[in-house]
């Protein structure tokens, strides 16, 4: 598992076969709520809006599935190709 806090922002991702990318329990879903928990301890502000996958809450409040893509601190992650690397057109 790979994760890491920039300022507000607190990106987990966790390396699992594609049929447990989904699921809404593991590593990566503790990091989150411990995540969530310490912000809210220390009242430190969150930015919800730009949550995705896993981090992001339905309107009832339960987790939205994970992502097999996405863009974070300029960094491409495409799960199916297994290409991780600088975002398409950033110089």
């Amino acid at each position: 598992m790979l994760e890491g806090v920039h300022i507000d922002d607190h990106v987990v991702m966790l390396t699992v076969p594609e049929k447990q990318a989904f699921s809404r329990t593991g590593l990566d879903v503790e990091a989150l709520e411990n995540s969530a928990m310490a912000y809210e301890k220390w009242k430190l502000a969150t930015s919800l809006e730009k949550s995705f996958g896993l981090a992001a809450l339905d309107g009832k409040g339960y987790r939205k599935a994970g992502d097999l893509e996405f863009t974070a601190w300029g960094t491409e992650v495409r799960s199916r190709p297994g290409v991780v690397g600088t975002a398409s057109g950033s110089g």
